[in-house]
Order: structure tokens, then C-alpha cells, then sequence
């Protein structure tokens, strides 16, 4: 269900022209936090919006955006990093 999720967002943002890549720490990551056995798949949205549209969409945001060409989604220890190609 995650990775479906995710690779949903990363169309969103191909049809933005910004290739979104990722390994599957990423999605280890999105099932792994926050989890809570009694909301079933909900905790998977609210992650995915937390660690990854968020940071996308305010990184979007700053100067310099319209020369990004591809973002690559790294897992950290609790939170995703941003590595962006110009």
C-alpha cells in the first residue's frame, strides 16, 4: 500500500516535470513511523504527507526550484532528505 501510495506522488510531480526517485528505505520508513495496529492503513497517509509531500511541496516553494529536474527521496533515522538535480 505504500509503495502504491508513493508512486502516485511521484507522478503527481513527473507531471510537474520533476523525476522523484527513491530505494525501498523510503518506503520502510513511511510503514515503520508512526504506526498504530487500530487505524489500519491511515498512519501510511499521514506519514507519506509528513515525510515526503510536505518537504516536496515547500521545497517547491524556495528559489531556485524551476532548475529542478529530479529529486531523490533518502531515509534518514525519522525524517526523509531531499537530494535534488538541477
Amino acid at each position: 500500500i505504500a509503495a502504491a501510495m508513493l508512486a502516485d506522488e511521484h507522478d503527481r510531480w513527473e507531471r510537474r516535470g520533476v523525476q522523484i526517485r527513491h530505494d525501498d528505505s523510503v518506503v520502510d520508513l513511511i510503514v515503520r513511523t508512526g504506526y498504530d495496529p487500530r487505524l489500519g492503513a491511515r498512519h501510511l497517509t499521514r506519514n507519506l504527507e509528513k515525510l515526503v509531500c510536505q518537504p516536496l511541496s515547500e521545497a517547491a516553494c524556495e528559489p531556485g526550484w524551476e532548475a529542478v529536474v529530479s529529486v531523490k527521496l533518502i531515509a534518514e533515522e525519522d525524517a526523509v532528505r531531499l537530494e535534488m538535480t538541477t
